[in-house]
């Protein structure tokens, strides 16, 4: 009967064992090596589809009044990624606008973009009903109102198929919703 040498620098004869040819030495940096040659291949391949998604240009949120909605007696609509665009945008009533209608829409908009950013896929969300929000600052509701006026100061164009109104893209940032 042959029996294999267990000596830390010793190779295992490939007779002795009938493990022996899956495990080619017994030095542990060898193994470790062996995994590396593998493993690097794969990071360089996924590092730059990483890369590449994070560098893509963020999504545009647009806020429009409008003459009407495609939603009869919304007080918001929310167009995620509307084709062909793929912008965002909120679509206000410009007969019955109120901060609190577009808070909530940017509230919608922002729980959309986390949960369904980077999937592709649009929505149209109406808001027909609005809580009185409980814990927003003067602040806040001076920052929404203060948007509603800037978009009302855009000249009148044509708002896709909804008639005549005004819009202007948001900058990112402009502003902050708890």
């Amino acid at each position: 009967m042959i029996r294999p040498t267990f000596h830390p620098r010793a190779r295992v004869s490939a007779l002795a064992s009938p493990v022996a040819p899956a495990i080619a030495t017994t030095r542990p940096h060898a193994i470790a090596a062996s995994w590396l040659r593998f493993l690097l291949p794969a990071v360089a391949f996924l590092v730059p589809l990483q890369l590449a998604a994070q560098s893509a240009a963020p999504t545009r949120t647009i806020v429009s009044l409008a003459d009407s909605l495609p939603i009869p007696n919304a007080q918001a609509v929310v167009l995620f990624h509307a084709p062909p665009s793929g912008d965002n945008v909120i679509l206000l009533p410009r007969a019955t606008v109120s901060a609190n209608a577009l808070g909530a829409a940017l509230k919608v908009l922002r729980k959309l973009d986390r949960e369904h950013g980077g999937s592709g896929r649009s929505a149209m969300i109406p808001i027909e009903g609005i809580l009185p929000p409980r814990n927003q600052s003067a602040a806040e509701r001076a920052s929404l109102r203060a948007i509603i006026a800037e978009v009302a100061q855009q000249p009148m164009t044509r708002v896709g198929s909804l008639g005549m109104g005004q819009w202007m893209p948001l900058a990112p940032g402009k502003v902050q919703l708890r």
